[in-house]
């Protein structure tokens, strides 16, 4: 069930030269390259990226400064604080993600 998907995201306007090389693996190791554009259209929060991460079960996660974006393919899940959940986020902006060794992912927000 996993496949190979490549998200080539554009911050502030600039394609960076990491998601070509990427592309090179990935063409080399004999894979389709599957590239989607996501935006507020297809149900991200908010269109400013701050930090994406890719967790071991293969879901995509993206930091906006309005949540926490999980995609599995498919949509979106999004992740805001709840005042009445004191496990849930601590803000809305979101400024750096991390899956350490267990699996357990880690949230930075402002």
């Amino acid at each position: 069930m996993r496949r190979a998907l490549v998200f080539a995201i554009c911050l502030n306007g600039a394609l960076g030269s990491a998601t070509l090389s990427a592309q090179s693996r990935l063409a080399n190791a004999g894979e389709r390259l599957r590239l989607e554009h996501l935006s507020v259209e297809q149900g991200l929060s908010q269109n400013t990226v701050q930090c994406v991460l890719q967790d071991r079960q293969g879901f995509m996660w993206f930091g906006t400064q309005d949540g926490l974006n999980q995609y599995d393919g498919y949509g979106f899940t999004i992740y805001r604080p709840d005042p009445q959940n004191p496990q849930s986020l601590s803000g809305t902006r979101i400024e750096s993600l991390y899956e350490d060794r267990s699996g357990t992912l880690w949230v930075g927000t402002d």
